[in-house]
Order: C-alpha cells, then structure tokens, then sequence
C-alpha cells in the first residue's frame, strides 16, 4: 500500500510538467501501476478486519462512501481549479496521497 500511494503521488505531480499527449499517457500509466499496487493490498487489509456476520452490508457502506467522498473530492477539485489552479489541485493531490503512505508506515504492523 506504501509504495502504492508514494507512486501514485509521483505522479500527480507528474500532471504538472505534462506538456505533451505522450507525456499524459505516461503519467497515466504511473498512476494506473499505482493503483494497481494500492488497491488489491488496500482491499485485504479492509476485509480482514470485517466482521463475518456483516461482510456485505460493511463493504456496501465502504463503497458508498467512498463514491459519496469521490463525488465531493471533484466538486471541490472543480471549485479549487476554477478559483486557484490546477498546478495547487495536483499538489494537494500528490500531498494526500504521499501522507496516506506516511501514515500507514508508521502504523504498528499488528493494526494493519
């Protein structure tokens, strides 16, 4: 999950040097590897401490929130991008992302 989210910062950072098509495809392809690092690790971290009798319905809440919180993380990133620019959006971005991998490095293995 570390490395996930470190590259996936890598490359929202990448967006702000992006001057060409190729250029967008490969920033593309670092934060689809990314993800495909973050997400299969981030999804057995979250299924081993469900609940047996209640599997479904708490992944039923995990996917709405997180569509819920995709939707409002856009209505913001639209209001920062319309007010400042897109340069301060993908740093706030790669932030994030690179603070999510912090934070879970430095968690007690025992809890993940």
């Amino acid at each position: 999950m570390i490395a996930g989210y470190f590259i996936v910062a890598l490359g929202y950072v990448g967006y702000i040097f992006v001057s060409t098509q190729l250029g967008l495809f490969l920033i593309q392809i670092i934060l689809g590897l990314g993800t495909a690092i973050n997400k299969p690790a981030y999804v057995a971290c979250y299924s081993k401490h469900l609940e047996k009798k209640k599997f479904v319905s708490q992944w039923g809440l995990w996917e709405a929130k997180e569509y819920i919180i995709g939707a409002i993380a856009a209505l913001l990133g639209g209001f920062l991008v319309s007010r400042f620019s897109f340069e301060l959006l993908f740093v706030l971005m790669a932030v994030l992302s690179f603070l999510s991998g912090v934070v879970i490095f430095i968690q007690p293995r025992k809890l993940i």
